[in-house]
């Protein structure tokens, strides 16, 4: 998590970014594979996605 720490210091991280990488992952899921498994892996990106954007807007913006 550090890293992302480092990275948000010099460049803030927004919602707008989490948005963007969660679509760029489904449009490379959909275009590379399907089914069940397809389905749970984009499931996990947009709740990976939603779980860290409060945090970049909470602890770890008051460090920038």
């Amino acid at each position: 998590i550090q890293k992302h720490v480092d990275l948000h210091a010099k460049h803030p991280l927004k919602a707008e970014h989490f948005d963007r990488w969660v679509l760029l992952f489904q449009e490379t899921v959909d275009e590379l594979f399907d089914g069940e498994k397809a389905r749970d892996a984009k499931f996990r990106a947009f709740a990976i996605a939603e779980t860290w954007k409060p945090k970049f807007d909470g602890p770890f913006a008051a460090k920038t």
